[in-house]
């Protein structure tokens, strides 16, 4: 296993991806279920990252319960309540979030606990909008979900219009916080500067779409958080990105008469700054 996160830390998903499908055959013998869990758990981050998020999916499910009551369980749940919402399955997704936060709770994680509870908040209004519109407004909203999600890179910006137009029309306000939150998930695993910043637009702008509903604008500034926390950036690299985003900010808001708006969109920033980045 120690190759394949070596593989992955280089870079080498492929290789990475080998070495862990190799860890879990040899880990059937007796004593060998943690490993089996860990290098699972490690593949399926590799398959996900690269758009693979049903065959992830399948490698999660087979796990088992080596790491009962642990942070490592905690984590391996949120991956497959991740992964369900990836494949579409919401109600699958909410549960598993509530199930991540119940496993925080229990080892006084706080942090991630409100994480996951506020993910789980934020799929079940989802599921709550659904039951409001008809059926087959609700499929044709989720299919331009899923092809955010399983579209090449080349199609992402013309898949993501027609959705934000469509949402923006039907007044589908969680789908198109959903809409956002995909597009930034994706871009955020390039590695590229440019696309870390689009990324960041997207999720402030999922706040600037919320509004004025509060409930909305709550869920999209935690997610907000939650992908700010997840940057491999130092503290003066995230500084750097804020102040790129205010200024793009300033720029769509310039007809804005209350000059702490900005301040309210950028607060997601100063949280994950606060606390130490």
């Amino acid at each position: 296993m120690a190759q394949g996160n070596a593989a992955r830390d280089r870079g080498d998903r492929k290789r990475a991806a080998a070495c862990f499908r190799r860890a879990i055959r040899l880990s059937k013998g007796p004593g060998g279920a943690t490993t089996a869990a860990d290098s699972r758990y490690n593949l399926a981050l590799i398959l996900r990252e690269s758009g693979r998020a049903r065959d992830a999916l399948q490698v999660v499910r087979g796990i088992g319960n080596a790491h009962d009551g642990t942070s490592q369980e905690m984590h391996q749940v949120s991956l497959l309540a991740a992964l369900h919402e990836d494949t579409g399955l919401l109600t699958a997704a909410a549960t598993a979030w509530l199930r991540a936060a119940t496993i925080a709770a229990s080892i006084e994680d706080s942090v991630h606990r409100a994480r996951y509870e506020a993910r789980a908040s934020f799929l079940l209004n989802r599921l709550g909008e659904v039951g409001r519109i008809p059926d087959t407004l609700a499929r044709r909203s989720d299919r331009r979900l899923q092809a955010l999600c399983r579209c090449p890179a080349s199609n992402l910006q013309r898949r993501y219009d027609a959705a934000h137009a469509f949402f923006e029309r039907h007044k589908l306000t969680q789908y198109l916080v959903h809409a956002h939150r995909v597009v930034a998930d994706r871009l955020s695993t390039t590695g590229r500067a440019s696309d870390r910043l689009t990324a960041a637009k997207m999720t402030v702008a999922s706040i600037v779409a919320a509004c004025p509903d509060l409930t909305s604008m709550s869920i999209a500034m935690e997610m907000h958080v939650q992908w700010l926390m997840k940057l491999p950036l130092s503290r003066a690299e995230l500084q750097r990105l804020r102040n790129r985003v205010r200024n793009w900010l300033s720029e769509l808001l310039e007809s804005s008469s209350d000059p702490q708006v900005i301040t309210v969109f950028l607060a997601g920033f100063n949280e994950v700054l606060k606390l130490g980045r």
